[in-house]
């Protein structure tokens, strides 16, 4: 089978979960005989090459004011950059030229914010059946965020409503639909995205560590780890109250990943001194392997965040706000502790239950074991692979 994936960022420039899982099952595909391409947008490269792991990598310019990873835009850009990027189907031409070149038996979509739903209309152009993984809320959401400067956003607004509408009515030519959560479903759902009758799975993602996990002896301290994007919807400053109230245990925190410099060192001088460190950017492995419990504070409902299962895998145990698609990953509490960010305390109560309960936090953490076929590269491939076939068994293949 010929598979082509579209997402907006890949190659050298993989910056968030969803293009690493692309690439984990890309490379699976690849092992069992199948061709993989990837088309991402990138103003620098060869338009075409095939990768060292064997994936052909077909890279778009950003026919857009500016590139959707450029840092230097200004409101009013960013606000012309949405009008394009939703409206303009500016990359059409482009994204079906690279599927005539190619010529897949599936596309498979991921992220969009950059490429458009002008890759869908482009594979229907040459009658590409479509696949599409919902990994954030482009298609709902202005900043794909569902969030705005007065918190989570219930439902959407009547301007996203508006802003979305082009994205609603082209979702009808999706063939099938996979979301990373059951959030992201409903969400969808509400929204009136994709047609009546579209095959629907949910497949959240994979992983595999390159060593197996080092368990490390607790010491007189715990070590409380973050790692991700450092940004005020992450929650990281009130992680970082919450613990200077924790009294049971001494604590300190560990922080990977990049963010603003001024959030940073705002968040440098809310620590109680001695009680926090920022590493910058890390390996994950090593970063689990240097933690007691990983805390995913996030104040956004995220979708499905990578590095919960990633921990959990690595042996660590983790705690995780109610937010978005979260609780899910660690089964409601059954292999992790939930706890409500706005609410003063009760994130540092659960870390001060969970220490001083040491055994009971190892046997959480052990639970990730039982599951841990259900990520790895093989058995999402499966999954995803079943869903081309039977997409292809009731669309047809392109002629």
């Amino acid at each position: 089978m010929k598979i082509l994936f579209a997402s907006a960022n890949y190659g050298g420039r993989i910056v968030g979960g969803a293009q690493l899982s692309i690439q984990l099952v890309a490379e699976q595909l690849i092992a069992e005989g199948h061709e993989v391409g990837v088309l991402f947008v990138d103003p620098n490269g060869a338009a075409y090459e095939v990768a060292e792991n064997g994936v052909h990598l077909f890279r778009v310019h950003p026919n857009n004011i500016h590139w959707h990873l450029d840092s230097r835009k200004t409101k009013l850009r960013r606000a012309a950059w949405h009008i394009i990027d939703r409206f303009g189907g500016a990359m059409r031409n482009d994204c079906r030229s690279v599927i005539e070149k190619f010529r897949p038996d599936v596309l498979h979509s991921n992220v969009l914010g950059g490429l458009s739903t002008a890759v869908w209309l482009a594979a229907r152009d040459r009658g590409v059946p479509i696949v599409h993984t919902v990994h954030d809320y482009y298609l709902i959401c202005a900043n794909s965020g569902m969030r705005s400067s007065r918190g989570n956003c219930d439902r959407q607004c009547r301007a996203c409503r508006v802003i979305s509408s082009k994205n609603r009515l082209e979702s009808r030519y999706v063939d099938a639909v996979v979301y990373v959560s059951k959030h992201m479903q409903r969400a969808h759902e509400a929204a009136g995205l994709f047609r009546e009758g579209v095959v629907v799975e949910e497949i959240i993602g994979s992983f595999r560590r390159a060593s197996p996990p080092r368990r490390p002896e607790r010491s007189g301290t715990l070590r409380i780890g973050f790692l991700g994007r450092v940004a005020p919807d992450k929650g990281v400053d009130r992680l970082i109250r919450e613990i200077n109230r924790v009294n049971s245990v001494s604590a300190t925190l560990v922080v990977g990943g990049l963010g603003d410099p001024d959030y940073i060192r705002r968040l440098q001088s809310l620590a109680s001194p001695g009680r926090a460190e920022f590493l910058g950017r890390v390996s994950p492995d090593e970063f689990f392997d240097s933690i007691d419990v990983l805390v995913v504070p996030s104040l956004w409902n995220e979708p499905a965040a990578r590095v919960v299962y990633e921990a959990g895998l690595s042996s660590v145990p983790v705690v995780v706000s109610k937010r978005g698609g979260l609780p899910q990953l660690v089964s409601d509490g059954l292999r992790g502790w939930l706890y409500e960010p706005d609410v003063e305390g009760d994130l540092a109560s659960t870390i001060d239950e969970l220490a001083n309960d040491w055994d009971h936090a190892l046997l959480k953490a052990d639970r990730w074991k039982q599951i841990e076929h259900e990520f790895s590269p093989e058995f999402i491939t499966a999954k995803t692979l079943a869903v081309y076939q039977r997409v292809i068994a009731e669309v047809g293949t392109p002629t």
